[in-house]
């Protein structure tokens, strides 16, 4: 106890290291990724954090794990890095840091490099993503998987680390896995094309730009843009900086748009390293010219207007999505008011019970041709029949016209999407065609790019006439 009753700074540390809260060691923008993280911890079992680098994000994964380890006795948490060395420096560097002040036998090295043991009985364990290490790390059930810089080992190797070998220790313990990168160069790496979508439609998915860290000053980040080519003064810094304090913070895609507007070339090391941006060939992207704060936006609903359902029906191998749809006759603005979507296999039981227990029935009219459905013959048939719902089906001719259209309507700023549509953001900004333009790219987190077909067909068959000549 200090002079006059008041309680020393040492034993404020010792408690707050006995209740595993480290919040004190973290900076603003650290301790908001706290927030983020843990406000969304049980949504979802898996959270990517795209992150700039030079912000102290493996400082603030070591300070999270540590705090889950000291509040959850006997429990284990792993971080994966790309190689052993590069995992021990990254531990090590920020442990050594965090350790100054706690309390003497709360966190000890093991005698081998690879396991830090709290006084509780938990464990923080060491590991690499890269093939020639990544089986050493089967076994054990953690609680946390934290993979560090994985969009730096390659595509093939991050797909068996995470779904062969690592991640099937979470499925008895249900636990999470944490993934914090900055983007990779490999445009199709999985981390892009299967994490980060999957994130993004759950509302797990953060990203962080340098102009957001306390600790890079103005001038700092002018230095840093100029070592990738990019050359910008400080008051675009400052302004940036500005932008980023408002309700609805700047994001990557404003950036550059603000970027452009002054003349400044960003390349794409400094959008991919330090605004945390996936880039991707232009060519093959599905929406290559995409304005994001004035797209997706929760819009006042027109007071006269023509519900319409549009539906890609994925059946056995790919998913289905429905959307909620209508037009803002007086902007020319196709409208995206909401979004079901099922997985692959989900029967017609289940689809019809879903789209029936939710308000979109009420709010068509049927005599006007709402509802259009991509579906084989006999199941329209049989949705008449079964279930009393007509549907249409949507004209297919020139698939890469229709295409072509879509990214049109998006370049053009007449598309808006309700915030809540989650699948169909997430797949606005990473779908891919193939190499050929022939058809939709397929992946694990979007299915065969299925929000964006029902958007296409939407987009064709959507009822344009004035809502106001009905009386």
């Amino acid at each position: 106890m200090a002079k006059g009753g008041e309680i020393s700074e040492e034993t404020i540390r010792k408690f707050l290291w006995a209740e595993g809260d480290l919040g004190y060691k973290l900076d603003p923008l650290q301790k908001s990724i706290s927030v983020q993280v843990r406000r969304n911890f049980d949504l979802a079992k898996r959270i990517a954090i795209l992150s700039s680098r030079q912000i102290g994000k493996s400082f603030w994964v070591m300070v999270f794990c540590l705090e889950y380890l000291l509040r959850s006795p006997r429990s284990i948490v792993r971080v994966i890095a790309p190689t052993r060395e590069k995992c021990e420096e990254i531990v090590e560097d920020n442990l050594n840091v965090i350790l100054l002040d706690a309390p003497p036998g709360f966190v000890r090295q093991a005698k081998g490099k690879n396991r830090w043991n709290l006084y509780n009985g938990s464990s923080l364990r060491l590991g690499a993503l890269e093939r020639q290490y990544v089986d050493k790390n089967r076994g054990g059930n953690a609680a946390i998987i934290v993979y560090e810089e994985c969009g730096f080992v390659s595509g093939d190797d991050f797909d068996y680390g995470v779904n062969s070998v690592i991640g099937p220790q979470l499925i008895r313990s249900k636990g999470h896995e944490i993934f914090v990168s900055s983007p990779s160069e490999q445009p199709d790496h999985p981390l892009h094309t299967i994490i980060a979508p999957l994130c993004e439609s759950k509302g797990t998915l953060f990203n962080y730009m340098v102009f957001e860290s306390p600790s890079m000053d103005d001038t700092a980040i002018v230095e840093a843009a100029g070592r990738t080519g990019t050359h910008f003064d400080i008051p675009f810094v400052v302004e940036v900086r500005r932008r980023m304090l408002e309700a609805d913070k700047m994001i990557g895609a404003e950036v550059v748009i603000l970027a452009a507007q002054r003349n400044i070339t960003l390349t794409d090391d400094f959008k991919r390293e330090f605004l945390a941006m996936i880039i991707r060939p232009v060519t093959l992207m599905v929406i290559p010219v995409f304005h994001e704060s004035q797209t997706i936006v929760d819009y006042v609903v027109p007071a006269a207007c023509k519900w319409q359902i549009i539906i890609d029906w994925g059946g056995v191998r790919d998913k289905t999505v429905a959307l909620l749809m209508s037009y803002e006759y007086n902007s020319d603005c196709d409208l995206v008011y909401d979004e079901m979507k099922w997985d692959e296999n989900t029967g017609t039981d289940v689809i019809m019970k879903d789209l029936k227990e939710s308000d979109w029935l009420d709010r068509i009219r049927w005599e006007d041709d709402p509802v259009w459905a991509d579906v084989p013959g006999q199941l329209q048939i049989d949705l008449q029949r079964d279930h009393d719902f007509v549907v249409h089906l949507p004209p297919k001719q020139n698939w890469l016209g229709s295409v072509n259209t879509m990214a049109s309507r998006f370049a053009t700023r007449n598309i808006k999407i309700m915030k809540r549509c989650k699948f169909l953001i997430a797949s606005v900004r990473a779908g891919m065609l193939n190499k050929n333009r022939t058809d939709f790219e397929r992946t694990k987190a979007l299915g065969h790019m299925d929000a964006l077909a029902a958007l296409m067909y939407g987009i064709r068959v959507l009822n344009r006439e004035s809502p106001y000549l009905d009386g």
